[in-house]
C-alpha cells in the first residue's frame, strides 16, 4: 500500500467486521472520512454471505484494474522483426 489512508483502511476493516467497533467509532478517534469510506467498502456486512462478499470484491477489483490500464495510445506496439 502506497499511503497512510490505504494502510489504515486495510488494517481497520477487520476491526469493524469482527468487533463492536463501528464506523462512527473510527470517526470519533479521528480517522479521516476517506479511511472511513474505504473501511465501509471493505467491510462485509453482518447479513452478507461471505462468498457473495468475495465475488463482489473481485468484480470491483477487475473494474479498477481495467480503468487504470494504459490506453492504446500509451501502449507500446511490438512488431516481429524481419530478419
Amino acid at each position: 500500500m502506497d499511503d497512510e489512508d490505504s494502510t489504515c483502511a486495510a488494517l481497520l476493516h477487520d476491526v469493524v467486521e469482527d468487533t463492536d467497533f463501528t464506523l462512527d467509532d473510527l470517526r470519533a478517534i479521528g480517522m479521516s472520512e476517506a479511511v472511513v469510506e474505504a473501511v465501509d467498502l471493505l467491510t462485509r456486512g453482518p447479513d452478507q454471505d461471505y462468498f457473495a462478499y468475495v465475488l463482489a470484491r473481485c468484480a470491483i477489483t477487475r473494474l479498477l484494474r481495467r480503468s487504470s490500464a494504459p490506453t492504446s495510445s500509451t501502449t507500446p506496439t511490438f512488431r516481429a522483426s524481419s530478419v
